[in-house]
């Protein structure tokens, strides 16, 4: 997933919003930070990290501005995430106190060993972790420009990671489809919840192939880095017409 450029929330986003519990993560995907808050609040630290940096000492520096300090001279950015929203500000401070308590004694629980839990489903009301750039795109809806006569292959996939690595291996298959029809497509996209999360160019010189799964096909391919295809495609709802069962569909349906 490429960086964030967002600085502030827009005024629609902003109404849903309501109060919420957001974590700060290194570029690996460490929590480093929880907070609760409302409007901008989870844009502060970093406002808060710019006033302070022109400061003598890094002694002067709180340890979670000392955190971001660290992340912005490696060249990186700090990574923003939004756990649940619309709460009350009781609520709010309810689900961040159990959230600090929870990290807090990480170790002592042995979260750094759980990959994943053992539940079918999810809590009451969950909406899922959101980066800021997908809570956008729920409230703000700018929707993906497709070129004309551009063939997109769209495949809903669940999503446990925001890795675009672990997003490749999810959407790369293993899938029920017409391989020579999937082998004309210009971009492959991930897509959950109605907006793209990831976008993948096939290696049309392997094309789709059979998997170890009998009638299911997965692919090989890359990662698109152009700025150019991402600005349009990627973090964009992309709407579907036809055949929502169906995990996978040919955007305007091209043949």
């Amino acid at each position: 997933m490429l960086e964030s450029k967002l600085k502030s929330f827009k005024k629609n986003t902003l109404e849903h919003l309501g109060y919420y519990v957001y974590a700060l993560m290194d570029p690996d995907g460490s929590i480093f930070y929880i907070g609760k808050g409302k409007g901008n609040r989870i844009f502060s630290h970093i406002k808060e990290f710019q006033k302070a940096k022109n400061l003598s000492s890094d002694d002067a520096l709180s340890k979670k501005l000392q955190h971001i300090k660290d992340i912005v001279d490696s060249g990186k950015q700090v990574k923003h995430y939004i756990i649940r929203h619309g709460l009350t500000n009781e609520h709010a401070l309810i689900v961040e106190s159990v959230l600090i308590d929870l990290f807090r004694q990480q170790k002592e629980l042995k979260l750094n060993n759980v990959e994943s839990l053992d539940n079918k489903i999810s809590g009451f009301q969950s909406q899922g972790i959101h980066s800021i750039d997908e809570i956008n795109i729920m409230y703000e809806k700018p929707e993906a420009q497709i070129l004309p006569n551009e063939k997109i292959l769209a495949i809903n996939i669940s999503l446990d990671s925001h890795d675009i690595k672990k997003i490749y291996n999810r959407v790369r298959g293993t899938w029920v489809l017409d391989p020579n029809r999937a082998n004309k497509a210009d971009y492959i996209v991930a897509c959950h919840n109605g907006f793209i999360i990831g976008v993948f160019k096939l290696n049309k010189k392997k094309g789709w192939y059979l998997s170890k799964d009998p009638g299911r096909y997965c692919f090989d391919g890359e990662i698109v880095i152009d700025e150019i295809v991402n600005n349009r495609l990627l973090h964009r709802s992309l709407n579907r017409t036809q055949g929502s069962q169906n995990p996978i569909w040919y955007v305007n349906n091209w043949k």
